[in-house]
């Protein structure tokens, strides 16, 4: 009887035992693959959303009667550019390509500037326009919180219309760069960026000698931020990081400018 080993057998033996050993980085297990499977789906569902929100708008414009032809075809191209960056957005989302956190980041970024759209909307063709209530304080004092409180209840035009009231009657007040500040913070609140970095730099221009100049700069960075300007978000958070140094405002700038390198390429 041959006792002698089967080589052959053993080799083969052998490198079967080394292929089991092989970790396999490319699998994924079934509940990632089920978590992949709900994130994207959230995404398609937000891209939708806002593909309705855009048809919403393009119908209200077409209805609107008496506007400028130039306004008009202003709000038109900037929807056109939005609805291209949501098909641009959904076909990336099909792709599974692993850039789900950027794709979440660009949509909501999206979905921000057709509320400013809203907002340009509203305001520039009258549609829901509020005025300045006919019980408006006449002293300073309860008109800055008539504004606040329009504010607080999401009553952003009527808030800025008190807050610029406010600026009008006392400019020499104390509190005149708070209703400044919250000037712009209306205008963030409706997604009108541009408008808000007007704002808050009328705050950083004016009034120095206040307590509002370094907070609105870091706003103004943050509105280039929703406008996806990161270039220019980044010059002004660096701005803020050097000639704030040793500031609560000069910490914010530095975090912003880390966290933008994880969404701006």
């Amino acid at each position: 009887m041959n006792l002698q080993p089967d080589r052959r057998g053993s080799a083969r033996f052998l490198a079967l035992l080394l292929l089991c050993c092989i970790p396999l980085p490319s699998c994924v297990t079934m509940g990632r693959y089920n978590a992949l499977k709900d994130r994207t789906a959230a995404l398609e569902t937000q891209t939708a959303k806002t593909q309705e929100d855009l048809a919403t708008l393009t119908t209200r414009i077409d209805n609107l009667k008496g506007v400028v032809y130039k306004d008009l075809e202003e709000v038109r191209g900037r929807l056109a550019e939005l609805a291209a960056d949501v098909s641009e957005q959904k076909t990336e989302v099909a792709k599974h390509d692993g850039r789900l956190q950027e794709l979440e980041y660009k949509l909501n970024e999206i979905a921000k500037r057709v509320k400013g759209i809203k907002g340009l909307v509203e305001d520039r063709f009258g549609a829901d326009s509020d005025s300045l209530p006919e019980d408006l304080p006449t002293e300073a004092e309860p008109m800055f919180e008539a504004g606040m409180a329009a504010f607080k209840g999401n009553l952003a035009r009527k808030s800025r219309a008190i807050f610029q009231e406010f600026i009008r009657r006392f400019p020499d007040h104390e509190k005149t760069d708070d209703a400044e500040f919250m000037v712009g913070e209306t205008l963030f609140a409706e997604g009108r960026f541009t408008e808000a970095v007007n704002a808050f730099k009328t705050v950083y221009d004016r009034y120095q000698t206040g307590d509002r100049y370094r907070e609105a700069v870091l706003r103004i960075g943050l509105s280039y931020v929703r406008l996806n300007n990161c270039k220019k978000a980044r010059t002004i958070y660096d701005f803020a990081k050097k000639t704030f140094k040793g500031t609560e405002e000069a910490k914010t700038a530095e975090k912003e400018l880390k966290d933008l390198d994880k969404v701006c390429k």
